[in-house]
């Protein structure tokens, strides 16, 4: 994976697209539109994805396991770190 460079307006403090619900909640597990969305890409043939505000990661490993190019990015370096790291594993 490459590091991203990215301009963040820090004058937001959070930035969430999605259901206030899925904000809240602490994400250990893959989300179900996550699920969804990998048989729609296979069905397009899609097979590399842009992980905006991947977090640790979570989403990006189970789309790297299901066999797409997978390039993760996060405003906080320390995150990509980890997500780099669980990616060599």
């Amino acid at each position: 994976m490459e590091n991203a460079n990215i301009k963040i307006n820090h004058k937001k403090k959070k930035i969430h697209i999605g259901r206030k619900e899925e904000f809240e909640q602490v994400q250990f597990k893959v989300f179900p539109k996550v699920r969804e969305a990998v048989k729609i890409f296979k069905s397009k043939n899609i097979n590399k994805i842009l992980d905006l505000g991947c977090g640790l990661g979570v989403n990006s490993i189970y789309l790297a396991k299901e066999g797409f190019q997978v390039c993760a990015a996060d405003i906080y370096e320390k995150y990509t770190n980890i997500v780099e790291n669980k990616a060599k594993k």
